[in-house]
């Protein structure tokens, strides 16, 4: 069996990004989903919706609309919970313009 690697490929990475982590936080302030407050200092991704939704009614805070990290106000808000990741079946290229900042609309 071969050995595995991380990149899959030498020089997969040495390229520049098509956009920077600035360019797209940029992105989000030009369209209203991201304002000027800090966000949380990490993020648990919880992909099983059951978990998701019940550790936001404990919290008792509201699911983001936006796609982003929803700060648990048990931790001081530090940690973010990022959920509704997948619906368990192929996305819709519309759904994902709104994750590319280069996308136009329709």
């Amino acid at each position: 069996m071969p050995e595995s690697s991380y990149p899959n490929f030498a020089g997969k990475h040495a390229g520049e990004a098509m956009f920077t982590a600035a360019d797209f936080l940029a992105y989000l302030r030009r369209v209203g989903a991201r304002d000027d407050a800090p966000g949380p200092a990490g993020a648990v991704l919880c992909y099983q919706r059951s978990l998701y939704g019940h550790v936001l009614r404990t919290e008792g805070v509201e699911p983001s609309r936006r796609g982003l990290p929803v700060a648990l106000p048990s931790t001081g808000g530090r940690v973010g919970l990022l959920g509704r990741l997948a619906s368990g079946r192929p996305p819709r290229p519309r759904r994902w313009r709104n994750w590319l900042p280069w996308a136009r609309p329709p």
